[in-house]
């Protein structure tokens, strides 16, 4: 049903129009998407399936559905449930006339309920009150939302965006966190306000400010230690540009920060001289090396490859945050969004501000970003820490820390490669290719580029006339290997092409992305991490571009591999 081209009118002519329900005013309003097959039936928002499960949850964090005014972005079912139905665009972007209304009345419904909280359920209520992307990312953000009610007076309401409950249905691992997100916006609504954060961030120091900073924290760590006091809390994390390092911040609280800058687009020679960069990093280096510092990072592998290469010393690092949360919760996502959206007393998602470096953003704002990466790294590493005591896993997080000191010692060393024998079996593995292609050219009876999609889509959907396949993501036609798969299965004719097309790629990337991977000097040196689901190891490109995943390698024919 193409319900995008059809004017307003006749739209609403095809479907069944629902209504919010609950009390005018209320101090809660919550905001779906659509309604469903029963919403449609009954009338009113969240009856179905995934209502039922949000009253489970409203009650598992403290909140009474009477209380609560719930409504939809469209108040009208979609086709097959799929929003994107309502849209005129891909990445829905551009509603229809029906979203359009929807949002116009949702925002008449907010100055009418007056809610002192909003709780926005899904992607598409995140969209349409916030104007914000994602999901993923924004749940967690401890936002507000200003609106005016109908006799003019302004107001504030607290906004919570989390998952809706039809995701938590399809994704039951996800439901503790929107539980999470429940249970924080209900004590801010019991407060009445966020908690805040005060930011005191030096972003643009002279040499003599980030000296003196970085001598007071050496003094202090000094004091504890012959005060018997513990090690001082620091947190460490780097910026990097084109292999080299941008800048980077150093956190004592979770609001006091310095970022000291090495690159500057202001300063094309860089932010300060020679010299007092030089100054700066012996002073780094006796701080990130201090015996009675406890220096935390988030991710820090990636980061120590930096300190290594460009500055000649490896930081005395004692807690990885990433590592943290995989021994508290394997299989839970470990960015530092998302750690700081569980532990940060205040939460506003912040890594599209600076995670690409972009000449067009002003320095300032992405030296800032690497202080909200340093505060956030020290308070989430205070909140795992008491997380991983009260679960009684702190002494196997030790053990697993003790293993990171050997990790870095692989990936800095690397492993020998036997140069002569890796040329050997790259022209080997260039010979096979060139047979295979041979062949598939006699098939076709023309050159065929196989790593080209147009002369791969002309092939089989244009000359062969096979069922378009799409991939699963993007819903664009695909030539990959699964579609290979179902080309050579529906029409065992063409397995000979399929077969040829396959085996060429296989070897082109064996050879490209194993054999022939970087590795200037004779060795190879991959990136390790301790944190895949089963606590084995991966691997894969350094911070460089050097090595390789070294673990998953091409498979190869089974049959070849069986004789």
């Amino acid at each position: 049903m193409d319900a995008v081209a059809t004017p307003l009118v006749s739209l609403q002519s095809q479907f069944i129009k629902t209504r919010p329900s609950g009390p005018i005013p209320a101090d809660i309003l919550i905001c779906g998407e659509a309604p469903g097959a029963e919403e449609e039936v009954k009338g009113v928002p969240f009856v179905g399936t995934s209502g039922a499960e949000l009253d489970r949850m409203l009650h598992e964090a403290g909140f009474l559905r009477s209380d609560c005014f719930l409504t939809n972005v469209c108040k009208y079912r979609p086709p097959e449930n799929k929003i994107e139905h309502f849209f005129l665009d891909k990445k829905q972007t551009k509603p229809n006339e029906l979203i359009l209304e929807g949002i116009a009345e949702l925002r008449d419904e907010i100055r009418k309920v007056r809610p002192r909280l909003i709780l926005l359920m899904g992607k598409t209520a995140l969209w349409a009150v916030t104007g914000r992307v994602g999901i993923t990312k924004w749940r967690g953000s401890m936002l507000e939302h200003h609106y005016q009610t109908p006799d003019g007076v302004q107001h504030v309401a607290l906004l919570m965006p989390t998952y809706h409950p039809a995701l938590i249905l399809r994704e039951w691992g996800w439901r503790s966190i929107a539980i999470h997100d429940l249970r924080r916006a209900k004590e801010a609504l019991d407060r009445g306000c966020w908690p805040g954060k005060e930011k005191r961030y030096l972003v643009r120091p002279s040499f003599t400010d980030a000296m003196d900073c970085l001598g007071d924290l050496i003094r202090r760590a000094n004091v504890r230690q012959r005060q018997g006091f513990p090690p001082l809390p620091l947190s460490n994390d780097l910026e990097t540009r084109g292999g080299y390092i941008a800048c980077s911040g150093y956190a004592w609280s979770r609001t006091d920060a310095i970022c000291i800058p090495n690159m500057c687009v202001e300063r094309p020679t860089g932010y300060f001289t020679l010299d007092e960069d030089v100054s700066l990093w012996q002073r780094e280096r006796e701080l990130c090396t201090h015996p009675h510092i406890e220096l935390v990072g988030q991710n820090y592998l990636y980061d120590a490859q930096y300190t290594a290469r460009r500055r000649g010393y490896v930081p005395r690092l004692r807690h990885d945050t990433r590592l943290m949360q995989h021994v508290a919760w394997p299989g839970l996502p470990q960015g530092l969004d998302f750690l700081s959206s569980m532990y940060a007393k205040h939460h506003v998602y912040w890594k599209d501000e600076g995670k690409e470096w972009n000449p067009k953003i002003p320095e300032d704002d992405y030296w800032a970003y690497n202080c909200d990466d340093s505060t956030s790294t020290l308070e989430v590493f205070f909140g795992l820490e008491r997380m991983l005591r009260r679960l009684g896993l702190y002494d196997l997080y030790r053990f697993q820390m003790r293993m990171w000191w050997s990790i870095l010692r692989m990936m800095l060393r690397g492993i020998k490669v036997d140069t002569l024998r890796r040329g050997e079996i790259a022209g080997k593995l260039m010979l096979a290719a060139q047979e295979r292609q041979n062949e598939l050219n006699a098939i076709l009876g023309r050159e065929f580029n196989t790593q080209s999609f147009p002369q791969m889509s002309g092939l089989f959907y244009g000359e062969l006339k096979c069922k378009v396949v799409r991939n699963k993501q993007t819903r664009r036609p695909t030539c990959d290997e699964d579609a290979l798969k179902l080309f050579a299965m529906r029409e065992p004719l063409l397995r000979p092409i399929v077969e040829r097309i396959t085996e060429i790629r296989a070897i082109n990337t064996l050879n490209s992305n194993v054999v022939q991977a970087r590795c200037p000097d004779g060795r190879m040196r991959s990136q390790f991490s301790p944190t895949a689901v089963s606590f084995r190891w991966t691997s894969s490109k350094d911070a460089f571009g050097d090595g390789t995943n070294l673990q998953n390698w091409t498979k190869g024919d089974e049959e070849e591999e069986e004789a």
